[in-house]
This record gives C-alpha cells, structure tokens and sequence, in this order.
C-alpha cells in the first residue's frame, strides 16, 4: 500500500466518491482541466491489479490517496 496526503484545501466526502469519474471538477476550486486526469489514473491501476482510494488528508484537511497493491503470488 501506499498512501500520499496532504493539508490542502481538501475535498468533501460527496467529492471524493466522484473525483475517479470522467469529466468531475470539484465545484468551487478554482483549478484549470478537463477532469479526466484522475480516471485514467484509475484505469490504468485497475490494469494492473491496483485499488485506487481518496480519503481524508492530514489533521481532517486536505486529501488523502491511497493505492493497494495485488499481493505477490507465493511460489
């Protein structure tokens, strides 16, 4: 697993349950894009055996991702 997070303006549960889906934009931030960055981030996890995450950032603030890695095939 890996988990990055941050105290950043943060995003609102509501928002983090989307922010995968093509074409979101959290309301309100004021950020230039198109939303697509993060779904092929997830697309291209999903190829590869890999759960993408969102959560809460650092004190409650900000956001925080996580990926879960497969676990290695015992041989």
């Amino acid at each position: 697993r890996i988990s990055v997070r941050d105290d950043g303006p943060g995003v609102d549960e509501a928002s983090r349950a989307r922010l995968s889906e093509r074409f979101f934009r959290v309301l309100g931030q004021g950020q230039p894009g198109s939303g697509l960055g993060l779904s092929i981030v997830r697309r291209i996890a999903e190829l590869h055996g890999i759960v993408l995450g969102f959560g809460p950032g650092l004190d409650g603030r900000g956001l925080g991702v996580t990926l879960d890695f497969p676990r290695a095939a015992e041989s």
